[in-house]
């Protein structure tokens, strides 16, 4: 069993050296300038390619993330409720322990044993 508890770990951190080692390996590789032009402006940079793929990646990410938080709105939404209720509930079996009438129907005893001899 102790096998299963360090493997996940270990083969995590050896995918990610790996990754490290490509997206390096990439960089170094690419150092040259690229020409990009403004499209509707009558301007161009050059940046180096790296610079310029780590920007394109960065935006892809940025969308991605905001549309994963987007869709998972309506669920955190219903997250949130249960917490709410589940709370709530919480409190009213806390005061039905403590004895006090809180939101306490009529029909229930003050005490638990209140109609015992």
């Amino acid at each position: 069993m102790k096998f299963l508890s360090w493997f996940p770990r270990i083969l995590a951190t050896l995918i990610g050296v790996l990754g490290m080692i490509v997206v390096v390996s990439f960089a170094l590789s690419n150092r040259q300038r690229v020409v990009l032009d403004l499209w509707p402006f009558e301007a161009s940079i050059e940046p180096h390619l790296i610079l310029l793929l780590g920007v394109v990646f960065l935006f892809g990410f940025l969308i991605g993330a905001t549309v994963m938080w987007v869709s998972g709105g309506r669920k955190r939404r219903e997250a949130r409720e249960v917490r709410r209720a589940a709370n709530r509930l919480q409190r009213q079996v806390s005061d039905l322990e403590d004895g006090k009438p809180g939101d306490r129907p009529a029909w229930l005893p003050m005490t638990p044993n209140s109609n015992r001899p």
